[in-house]
């Protein structure tokens, strides 16, 4: 995936009349402008470069589109690969190839030919992506119509995954609910120490939840090729479908309730092992 990188790039100041194309390699034109709060509407095949404060981006580039800044909102067509560092975000609009993004709260609705990275505060995702989903964040939610055609690892103190992974789903975070689904093999590590705020809730005897939710695992959507899941607490909802083998590490059994399916489940106890260790031993299967 394509890093953000300055020191390649030919700068110059952008004054009222732009900034001057510089050639950055041999058939590729590489636009670069240097200010301070922007609201422009594109039209160019050229790649191009921003640093500033504050975006407000719309229209068509052509080739690449690297970006820092503050606040940026953006409703872009971008033809390759867009790399951006900012505050809050908010991307819309089609990227051809990858996308790698830094900031602090993003709503990302963009769909992504190739590979998405994101690392940020709180992150809502509802685009498409063409192949692999990387997230590192605090809360992460992704929607419903969000469609992952390859293989998604997230990283977060709360996770909500909706939507549908067409590999496989690698997650940690101190609260995971999969209410979509994954067609590929599921590994999921709810340890309390990876969040970074308190869940309260507890669960009834049908499994619903209703006391802390911190290490917990809520399953409601549909897993294709089964899971391993180390936890606190599983709970396995109405519902939920499990095809395959369902391996679980915990602090207690599962709470599988009525009209939820599960091809087969192994339970063991935890017994206070860390959660990585425990998977990292039974990865391979």
């Amino acid at each position: 995936m394509k890093t953000l990188s300055l020191g390649a790039v030919v700068l110059c100041i952008a004054g009222t009349t732009g900034c001057m194309n510089a050639s950055a390699s041999a058939g590729d034109h590489h636009a670069m402008a240097i200010g301070g709060d922007m609201n422009r509407t594109l039209d160019q095949d050229d790649s191009l470069s921003l640093i500033g404060g504050n975006m407000d981006l719309g229209g068509r580039v052509g080739g690449d589109v690297s970006l820092v800044g503050g606040n940026i909102e953006l409703d872009l067509d971008i033809g390759r690969d867009l790399s951006v560092a900012g505050g809050n975000l908010d991307v819309r609009g089609r990227i051809g190839e990858d996308a790698s993004i830094a900031g602090g709260a993003i709503d990302w609705h963009a769909d992504v030919g190739h590979d998405l990275e994101l690392a940020g505060g709180d992150v809502t995702i509802d685009a498409e992506i063409g192949n692999d989903l990387e997230v590192a964040s605090g809360e992460l939610t992704i929607a419903n119509d969000t469609v992952i055609r390859r293989n998604a690892e997230m990283a977060a103190g709360q996770i909500e995954m909706n939507g549908r992974i067409g590999g496989t789903l690698d997650a940690a975070a101190a609260f995971v609910q999969v209410r979509g689904t994954v067609d590929g093999f599921t590994v999921i590590e709810a340890d309390p120490r990876e969040g970074r705020r308190s869940w309260h809730a507890s669960f009834d005897q049908d499994g619903n939840r209703s006391g802390s939710t911190n290490g917990l695992v809520e399953i409601t959507g549909t897993l294709n090729e089964g899971a391993d899941i180390c936890a606190r607490r599983v709970s396995v909802l109405r519902n939920a479908r499990i095809f395959g083998e369902l391996r679980v590490w915990a602090d207690f059994e599962p709470n599988i309730a009525d009209g939820a399916s599960i091809g087969s489940m192994r339970y063991e106890a935890r017994d206070g092992r860390d959660c990585d260790d425990i998977l990292d031993d039974n990865r391979a299967r």
